[in-house]
């Protein structure tokens, strides 16, 4: 996940961990940078840049939530494309000796 967001702006100064709450930082998220971070006085809040309207806001514990099962379905799918992946290969090794 680290690859899809990058920072755009850093507005925290690390010399002064004092007032984190008052300063806030912003990142790109996706593959096409039209998404937009900000952490910012205890909260998340994801916008699109393409449609304004959709945005969405957590507290710093909704998003520890969610990307905690966001960890949990990413690897899930893995492991779901592990076996299909098996099952592919079962299935063309198969083929191909029917056909020899």
């Amino acid at each position: 996940m680290a690859d899809l967001c990058e920072p755009i702006e850093k507005s925290v100064d690390t010399a002064d961990y004092d007032d984190l709450a008052s300063d806030h930082m912003s990142y790109t998220l996706g593959e096409l940078k039209d998404r937009v971070m900000v952490i910012e006085a205890g909260e998340v809040c994801i916008s699109s840049i393409s449609a304004l309207k959709k945005t969405v806001t957590l507290t710093v514990d909704r998003w520890a939530i969610f990307i905690a099962a966001l960890m949990e379905i990413h690897e899930e799918a893995r492991s779901l494309t592990r076996r299909l992946t098996q099952l592919l290969i079962a299935n063309t090794s198969e083929t191909d000796i029917t056909y020899q």
